[in-house]
């Protein structure tokens, strides 16, 4: 069984007991979340498609941890100008767990 959600404006396709890493949801840690914005149900080859939203179902996910990412370098350069910006950055991720679907 998975099932396709909505989490912030971005779809992700989700299984049961599943581990997966998001852009940052600003929730604690060990803290569970329902989510209601379902648009896919695939169970047993039984495909339900919302319109745009799967009314009565929702999904339930556990926060694990937020962390970040690796260092990522950016370099601007322009030519000839005696021009040149370094930066760095580092996106902050939420790893969340699959724990029901409703």
């Amino acid at each position: 069984m998975y099932v396709v959600v909505d989490i912030f404006s971005k779809q992700f396709l989700l299984e049961e007991n599943n581990i997966i890493c998001l852009n940052r949801l600003n929730y604690p840690i060990n803290s569970k979340i329902e989510i209601n914005k379902i648009l896919l149900i695939n169970d047993n080859n039984n495909l339900i498609i919302g319109d745009p939203y799967i009314k009565n179902r929702k999904v339930i996910i556990l926060i694990l941890n937020h962390f970040r990412s690796e260092k990522i370098k950016i370099i601007k350069f322009k030519r000839r100008k005696h021009q040149l910006k370094k930066f760095n950055f580092r996106n902050i991720f939420t790893k969340i767990k699959i724990l029901n679907i409703i």
